[in-house]
């Protein structure tokens, strides 16, 4: 680059910051693994004609092409091949093929490999032998819970049984509308590949064993305005023009022998909820008044429960109320459940969610856990066996845990409990040796009891106790009790539109 003569033509910055970042340029150009400068540096613009020529006082400003080179330099940097999917891939092929390579010198196999292996076998030059085996020893297979399949497992499944005439059969059994939830590990497209190999050979279950005429009518026409749109993709979004490989089909229902009864009348089956018309409202506001609305009808129909007035009302006329465990509330996420919650405990009701995603080992049952297993492998280590026998899972009271001090009979007596435990452990495993130390110390009574009334699950008088109520829901959220202070039931902020359908708060599933 050409240099200005100094007392001659003059430019701000010109002096040592000027320099380090020719140097960082010179540094770049020698090795490439380096960023040139910080995604926000000013050097990016000053050192372009325009950034030269803005501070540039005195004289003609230098030109050179390396100066003109740096106002795309930025962009062509980012455009530069990172080579991270590449490495990624590789690193994945690497990994897949040394861990193969190391399962076969052990003789392992995963769950994953009895099926790969497998598939690949029936695939394989004497696959149509195997084949021929399984199908004699197994004549005919029934999969329940077909939605659940991955492609490996139908793969399976029809190089045994598919295209054949003879006295085999292969009988699958899923329910389109579960088969659309990739988080429990359906493949859709799996379930519509064997839909379409068994075209014309299809028979429908038409009837519900667990939910209410009403609330399977109600369904039924949810769905059905879905599926009858003619300018719609069907009632799950696969239909395209005349071909819709996942149609609706209604059902009946048996029934049950009680109907939703409040405020002395049967309640509507499905309610439809939104926000009044108006501004345009955020997604965490909307979240936020949504959760506000549904603590409100929980509370509420809590407090009719106990009055008496909302519950279930069997064909004698018998009203059994409603308690927390007939409440369950379904969320699209982790952090809706956080808002819910926030907005349950702030109205006096505690919930469970049963979802939870975080680690078991961060419980401060977990850290409790570990101690005994520490003095169970160690029981000749005091500083363990100590810690252990003060947990709060165990529950010696203060008089106990003294006496292992003053008595030196009784932790001799310990010491050998646990030694026993350790025998235990290697002779029959963890399982069996934790089981008895719990019935050792009668940690069953630390278990949650079932409520006896709407409003106050009943739990063991164990100070801390660490346990939690039983789930008895596959619900997202479970609620377990209200107290007498909670928020007034107000009228939630949400309009609230009865489609002259039952609405349970039972969470009957299909």
């Amino acid at each position: 680059m050409r240099r200005s003569e100094p007392n001659r033509c003059t430019a701000r910055g010109s002096g040592p910051l000027l320099q380090a970042r020719l140097q960082r340029l010179r540094d770049w150009a020698r090795d490439a693994t380096r960023e040139p400068f910080e995604e926000k540096s000013t050097a990016w613009t000053r050192l372009t004609p325009d950034g030269i020529r803005e501070a540039w006082k005195v004289g003609e400003p230098p030109a050179h092409e390396a100066l003109a080179a740096m106002v795309t330099l930025r962009e062509r940097v980012r455009c530069l091949p990172q080579g991270r999917d590449e490495v990624l891939c590789h690193a994945a092929h690497w990994v897949a093929a040394r861990l193969a390579a190391e399962q076969e010198r052990r003789a392992q196999m995963g769950f994953d490999d009895l099926l790969t292996q497998l598939s690949a076998a029936l695939h394989g030059p004497n696959g149509q032998r195997l084949a021929a085996l399984i199908r004699a020893q197994f004549p005919v297979a029934l999969i329940d819970e077909f939605e659940d399949t991955d492609p490996v497992q139908y793969g399976i499944f029809r190089a045994i049984y598919g295209g054949r005439e003879d006295e085999t059969a292969l009988v699958l059994i899923g329910d389109p509308k579960q088969a659309i939830y990739a988080f429990r590990g359906a493949d859709i497209h799996t379930y519509l590949a064997a839909r379409r190999a068994t075209e014309g050979r299809h028979a429908t279950l038409g009837t519900n064993f667990r939910s209410t005429g009403a609330m399977v009518e109600a369904v039924n026409h949810f769905f059905g305005q879905a599926e009858e749109r003619v300018q719609g993709e069907g009632a799950f979004l696969f239909r395209q023009g005349s071909d819709n490989p996942l149609p609706f089909v209604e059902v009946g229902a048996r029934g049950r022998n009680e109907t939703w009864w409040v405020e002395g009348g049967a309640a509507a089956a499905l309610t439809c909820w939104w926000l009044d018309a108006g501004a345009e409202v955020g997604n965490g506001d909307y979240t936020q008044a949504m959760a506000a609305a549904t603590a409100a009808a929980v509370v509420r129909l809590l407090r009719q429960g106990q009055a008496g007035t909302a519950g279930f009302r069997d064909a004698e006329g018998g009203l059994r109320p409603a308690t927390p465990g007939d409440i369950a509330v379904l969320v699209n996420n982790g952090r809706e459940a956080r808002v819910l919650r926030e907005a349950l405990q702030a109205a006096g009701v505690r919930s469970v969610y049963l979802s939870e995603k975080d680690t078991v080992f961060r419980a401060p049952a977990a850290g409790e856990l570990q101690r005994l297993l520490q003095a169970c492998a160690e029981p000749d280590d005091d500083r363990l066996l100590r810690a252990a026998l003060g947990t709060t899972l165990l529950g010696l009271d203060w008089a106990a845990l003294d006496r292992l001090n003053s008595d030196e009979l009784h932790w001799e007596t310990r010491v050998l409990q646990f030694r026993e435990y350790r025998k235990q452990w290697r002779r029959r495993g963890v399982l069996p040796m934790l089981r008895r130390l719990l019935q050792d110390f009668r940690c069953r009574a630390a278990c949650w009891l079932p409520a006896t009334n709407a409003s106050s699950p009943t739990c063991c008088t164990r100070p801390n106790c660490y346990s939690r109520p039983a789930p008895c829901s596959k619900a997202n959220m479970r609620w377990c009790g209200i107290s007498p202070n909670s928020a007034t039931s107000k009228p939630a902020p949400a309009t609230r539109a009865s489609c002259g359908w039952r609405a349970t708060p039972s969470s009957s599933r299909w």
